[in-house]
């Protein structure tokens, strides 16, 4: 399946200082998100709930309630998959490439569903400096490049 990359690195939205290398894939609800790479989940938020005010996307105010993986992976680094609806990891479980971790979203910051994803240095939380990635077959996407996942379930 491609998705369209809908901010890329140093988007104007919010793409911006730690987070300035990270990008958008506008998905529909509920759509499979699976790990790009081995790891152990080492943070989670899913407190967002149905009925939450920042449930189906809100403003800067919601930045703090966008339900989010963090895998720490065996070089160092971490990736975050970030506005899921729901997360079906736990801290300390293992995971393999390629393995749903949750369903896309439109928790936090959000104006429409989609899934945000990073890699980052790793800090223990989820304020690290983004890090510069690029996939095998897009490289770095540009605003509107359709991307298609090698990690299909």
């Amino acid at each position: 399946m491609a998705v369209n990359c809908t901010q890329g690195n140093m988007g104007v939205t919010s793409h911006s200082g730690l987070h300035a290398y990270a990008f958008d894939f506008g998905v529909g609800l509920d759509t499979p998100l699976v790990a790009m790479a081995d790891g152990v989940v080492s943070l989670i938020y899913d407190d967002t709930v149905p009925g939450d005010p920042c449930y189906d996307g809100g403003g800067p105010e919601c930045g703090p309630a966008g339900n989010l993986v963090i895998i720490l992976h065996g070089d160092g680094t971490t990736t975050l998959y970030k506005h899921l609806n729901v997360v079906q990891v736990a801290p300390g479980d293992e995971v393999v490439r390629g393995q749903q971790i949750g369903l896309s979203g439109s928790t936090g910051y959000s104006t429409g569903p989609h899934v945000h994803v990073m890699r980052m240095e790793n800090c223990g939380s989820l304020r690290c400096q983004s890090m510069p990635m690029q996939f095998v077959d897009a490289g770095v996407p540009a605003l509107g490049t359709p991307v298609v996942s090698q990690n299909c379930i």
